[in-house]
């Protein structure tokens, strides 16, 4: 028989080396850390005594970290490191980006979010990386330093790069401060490069930027027509003025022409300045001459309707139009560098949860384009009518007549129906919608302030033969309440360096007088003079002397002269009946709102309010809360028209006395 081998036994699947091996539910190889080959102490000496590291691994970078440091700087590393005590060490994913490296990364982070052993500013090599890591550890402290340095330096930045800053603020969702102070630089692009990176802005952030481009251009255009008006007044000396006829024994006279009263004269002939240039600043505006007229550019005036072929031309619109002499027309083709309306139906990239919005678009195209035609076909079906057709176009014209008559008819049928509806119940009808949509948020402060005026502008009234104003400021309208014939107080308190709006209602209520306070006397005092009387002291709810958050160049604390409401109007006003009054009052409008209340020592004094309440406190919006809970069952005050700014969060709000005897005789029994 054949001797047995004695060669060792093969050892069992189960096993390697006399150790079990590990098993795995995963398909997949068992994922192995990599060898660490560097280390990074940022432990200083108390650290090392305590025992108060911990060590996280990177990539093949270990980081020796103060626990505690890292707790502070990170709610990400606070949750993972809370219950977790040992030397073990902790492997983290950092990021899916291969550059730079995730080591790299991670130490931007703990040099710019630790003090140990300094800590780093942030630079613009940094900047997203810490941006990104702030979000993905949840790091506030490093999330407000990347906010501190977009917000210092964005302007002084290229517009690119202002971009780019734009972009990864809405990316990594930072708030709307951060995003904002982007914009400025960013509006410093060109169209062609905003239209090329349209991609890394939002629709509404584009159309901003749009719309300020305009505006731009508007101002711009103002800028050259005043520099070309200004050229075209000069002086001349000569012997006689060809105007009075005035010589100077041995002299010349110096002799002005005015092409804005088309007159040539001395300084005699010319006793007022330029009528132009007297409007400068506040009505003077650029204009283009159409064959319709002359015509303001700017920002409220409407276009010529001669210019829908251009405005055409420039949208891109691929709708007909009636040019002048009634024919049917197409645009003008677009050329490549024409800028185009954003059309869904033409975007092809690629965005989640858009494929059925995308769709339903073209649906909508499709059906505007067959409308169109439908409507082009009998619009050239009306012009091409041959003088053989009349029985036809009487025909026409007869069932066009009947239609018109119809809806005639229903128009003033509805109208009548309306007027037969008071404005003192129209008054009532508004303040108990209001008080509906608005109550529901008593106990949510800030859900209240969120919905104000929004809930305002559903509920306000439409009141008969009561006129509305609109005024605007630089940065905000004013509503007031067209005053009748008889004569009215008009009272504005916080002129901010800022009269556009009360020289606007001077020349349209000349009959009123105006008076203004401030506690900023430089330039407020030589602005308001212009329109009516002005005092300068602080209006609020006590009297003495207070520190004071005014606007001089910038807005700061002030020590300024204070006065309350009622006794400034009792000793500057001295009429029974205020009729309009403006509050922009920096914050001093909470402790003035118990003036207004039912019982107040105003509340029979005021007709109509413009007040701009500013972003509040807690404390603030409780006295807030309470104003409008009493003032719902009072009634005393109807709130008319509302505005909250989309940045800032300052409602502006225009209201009207409904219990005040006076305000219903001059406006709502007539």
């Amino acid at each position: 028989m054949r001797a047995r081998s004695h060669s060792p036994r093969k050892p069992k699947p189960n096993s390697v080396m006399g150790s079990p091996k590990m098993k795995s539910k995963s398909k997949s190889p068992q994922k192995k850390h990599r060898a660490v080959i560097n280390q990074l102490d940022y432990l200083n000496s108390q650290c090392h005594m305590e025992g108060c590291s911990v060590s996280i691994v990177v990539h093949s970078t270990r980081f020796l970290i103060c626990r505690h440091q890292l707790c502070h700087a990170s709610d990400y590393f606070k949750d993972l490191l809370q219950s977790k005590y040992g030397s073990e060490d902790f492997y983290v994913t950092v990021s899916s980006m291969s550059e730079p490296t995730p080591s790299t990364q991670f130490r931007w982070f703990v040099e710019s979010s630790i003090p140990c052993p300094a800590l780093k500013d942030i630079s613009d090599e940094t900047l997203e990386t810490c941006m990104r890591l702030s979000r993905r550890f949840d790091a506030k402290g490093l999330e407000m330093r990347c906010t501190k340095f977009i917000v210092e330096n964005a302007c002084s930045r290229q517009p690119i790069v202002a971009l780019c800053w734009l972009n990864w603020a809405l990316k990594h969702k930072f708030d709307a401060q951060t995003q904002a102070s982007c914009l400025p630089s960013v509006a410093r692009l060109s169209l062609t490069a905003l239209e090329q990176h349209r991609h890394m802005l939002t629709e509404k952030i584009f159309s901003d930027l749009l719309a300020a481009k305009l505006r731009g251009t508007y101002d711009k255009a103002v800028q050259v027509f005043r520099a070309i008006h200004r050229m075209d007044h000069f002086s001349v000396e000569v012997d006689r003025c060809p105007r009075c006829g005035r010589t100077r024994d041995g002299m010349r006279v110096k002799v002005n022409a005015d092409p804005c009263r088309k007159q040539i004269g001395c300084d005699r002939c010319h006793r007022e300045s330029c009528e132009i240039e007297n409007k400068a600043g506040d009505d003077l505006q650029a204009f283009y001459q159409c064959p319709h007229g002359l015509v303001p550019l700017n920002s409220t005036t409407d276009e010529c309707h001669c210019q829908i072929p251009n405005l055409a031309h420039h949208l891109g619109s691929r709708y007909y139009f009636r040019s002048e002499n009634g024919t049917i027309l197409n645009p003008p083709p677009l050329s490549p560098h024409t800028s185009r309306t954003f059309d869904p139906a033409e975007d092809t990239s690629e965005r989640p949860g858009t494929s059925y919005k995308r769709q339903t678009s073209r649906d909508m195209d499709r059906r505007e384009q067959r409308q169109s035609a439908v409507v082009v076909r009998l619009e050239m079906l009306v012009v091409s009518l041959q003088p053989e057709e009349s029985v036809r176009r009487a025909e026409i014209v007869s069932f066009g007549s009947s239609v018109i008559l119809s809806i005639a008819f229903f128009y003033i049928f509805t109208m009548l129906n309306a007027f037969t509806t008071t404005n003192i119940a129209l008054l009532d009808k508004s303040s108990g919608c209001f008080e509906k949509k608005i109550s529901k948020y008593y106990g949510q402060p800030k859900k209240l302030w969120e919905r104000f005026s929004r809930a305002v502008s559903l509920c306000s009234p439409r009141l008969h033969s009561v006129e509305l104003g609109a005024f605007a400021n630089t940065d905000e309208f004013k509503v007031p309440l067209l005053a009748p014939s008889e004569d009215c107080v008009v009272l504005s308190l916080g002129i901010g360096k800022d009269v556009k709006a009360e020289r606007r209602m001077r020349d349209r209520m000349s009959q009123c007088v105006f008076i203004g306070a401030d506690p900023v006397n430089e330039s407020n005092a030589d602005l308001f003079s212009q329109v009516g009387k002005f005092y300068n002291v602080a209006v609020g709810h006590k009297n003495g002397s207070f520190r004071s958050y005014v606007l001089e160049d910038v807005y700061r604390y002030q020590e300024v002269a204070y006065m309350d409401l009622a006794t400034f109007i009792k000793l500057n006003v001295n009429r029974k009946i205020v009729d309009q009054m403006m509050m922009d009052v920096e914050h001093a409008e909470y402790p003035v709102l118990p003036f207004l209340e039912k019982g107040g020592e105003l509340s029979q004094r005021d007709i109509a309010i413009n007040i701009e309440i500013h972003r509040p406190t807690s404390e603030d919006l409780q006295a807030f809360v309470g104003f409008l809970r009493r003032n719902s069952l009072s009634q005393q005050w109807i709130f008319i028209n509302s505005e909250i700014h989309p940045f800032f969060k300052h409602i502006r709000l225009f209201m009207i006395n409904g219990q005040n005897k006076e305000c219903r005789r001059r406006f709502w029994e007539n």
